[in-house]
């Protein structure tokens, strides 16, 4: 989420240019291509908006509203299609400047292992940090005693 909004952050705020996939249409020199370019930065910025959302309420800032509500009340949930449009708005971007520079596409892949992967990882490290706990009850233990 954080770097969907990254990758569609302006391309320049008060006092710094960001590293920004919507900076492209600003470099651009061909007049035809920095029309294509705005019409598809305008649909990134409106694909990663959802993300943008969730940053400024939830995730890089403390909003009252969300403390006092609850994030379920304040925040419409996220969806996987949101996020899969919102990549698909940033590939269809810069497919338009590879295919401009005659540029080999960028690929979108998912990740083969899918969620069972990260659960997996997840539970491990649950494990360990178990194990880590019961090895400092048994020290504390042996202090004690």
């Amino acid at each position: 989420m954080l770097r969907l909004c990254r990758l569609s952050d302006p391309a320049k705020t008060r006092h710094q240019e960001n590293l920004s996939v919507l900076a492209l249409s600003t470099v651009v020199s061909d007049p035809i291509l920095t029309i294509s370019l705005e019409t598809k930065t305008d649909q990134v910025r409106k694909c990663c908006e959802f993300a943008r959302k969730s940053r400024d309420k939830r995730l890089a800032h403390s909003d009252l509203t969300i403390h006092r509500k609850g994030r379920a009340l304040a925040l419409p949930p996220v969806a996987q299609n949101d996020i899969e449009s919102a990549l698909k708005s940033i590939q269809d971007l810069l497919t338009l400047v590879e295919d401009h520079h005659g540029l080999p596409h960028s690929l979108l892949a998912a990740d083969p292992w899918g969620p069972k992967s990260l659960v997996h990882y997840l539970e491990k490290a649950d494990r360990a940090f178990d194990q880590e706990r019961e090895q400092w009850r048994m020290q504390e233990s042996k202090d004690l005693g």
